[in-house]
């Protein structure tokens, strides 16, 4: 009985004396993380001050408006906190070097050494961003210059497409694979394309018939002629690209070009202003 007495009583002298030696250590490092804390703080409300004092937040505005996530993002509060978190980083791998916790610093040491992965990764899309918007106000003005209706919907599609293609980039700088994505994004881009095209030709194809009708017909035709068109007669007033305009004892009428080389047309009194193979 004695004997495991004395065992206990080695054991707890041991640990007592085991916690006693690290005892420096362990409030030694308390106050490593206490300064940490303070000073993670303090550099986090310092940048985010800075931050808002150059007004970052009305850089990421741009003419188009962005995802409804991006929109939300404190962009100031986000790199705060980021700041935070690193310096409290550095101080944690330094209280557990003190402390000889290996297996915590090692991992600590990992995410430390991925961060600027992390951040590379974040600048390029943070660039593509403001590419997108770039790309996407040059669209908006030159087609609103030129009067096209479409320009917003195209300068939207632009801004969204820069910006799929600029995170798939950073993605990949970060090290997530995205090469399902890719592949799915080339044939849904591709169909797309596909169905744009075959719509587009079978939505202009009379317009393009009409306008090749009208190049072949210039040397047969001119203003001033009188023609006439299964049972409406009238004078050429006009030849645009796509139809003609006759004149009609009473009123205009709006011919197709198509119809002035498919059918058959009676020309009942030449132009007076001269003979139309000298108008080509």
């Amino acid at each position: 009985m004695n004997y495991q007495i004395e065992n206990i009583r080695d054991a707890f002298i041991a640990y007592l004396n085991r916690f006693t030696e690290s005892l420096p250590n362990f409030l030694l490092a308390l106050t490593l993380l206490f300064v940490g804390w303070l000073a993670a703080r303090f550099l986090s409300a310092m940048v985010v001050k800075l931050l808002r004092l150059v007004k970052i937040s009305s850089l990421t505005k741009g003419k188009v408006a962005p995802p409804e996530i991006l929109s939300k993002i404190p962009f100031p509060d986000l790199i705060g906190n980021l700041v935070y978190f690193i310096t409290l980083l550095f101080f944690i791998v330094t209280a557990s070097d003190l402390l000889g916790w290996q297996v915590i610093s090692n991992q600590v040491n990992i995410l430390i050494n991925f961060l600027p992965t992390l951040f590379s990764g974040i600048f390029l899309f943070a660039i593509g961003y403001y590419i997108a918007n770039f790309v996407s106000d040059i669209i908006k003005a030159t087609t609103l210059s030129i009067g096209m209706a479409a320009g917003r919907a195209l300068s939207g599609f632009a801004f969204y497409f820069i910006l799929l293609i600029t995170s798939l980039t950073a993605l990949d700088q970060i090290g997530i694979d995205t090469t399902i994505i890719r592949s799915n994004l080339v044939v849904i881009i591709g169909a797309v394309m596909l169905a744009a095209s075959v719509s587009y030709g079978i939505a202009s194809r009379d317009v393009l018939s009409n306008m090749l009708a009208s190049y072949f017909s210039r040397r047969a035709f001119t203003l001033g002629q009188t023609i006439k068109v299964d049972d409406v007669e009238g004078m050429i007033i006009r030849m645009e690209s796509t139809y003609v305009v006759l004149q009609t004892p009473t009123e205009q009428v709006v011919i197709p070009t198509r119809e002035l080389i498919t059918k058959k047309v009676h020309i009942t009194k030449q132009s007076p202003f001269g003979d139309p193979n000298n108008n080509a």
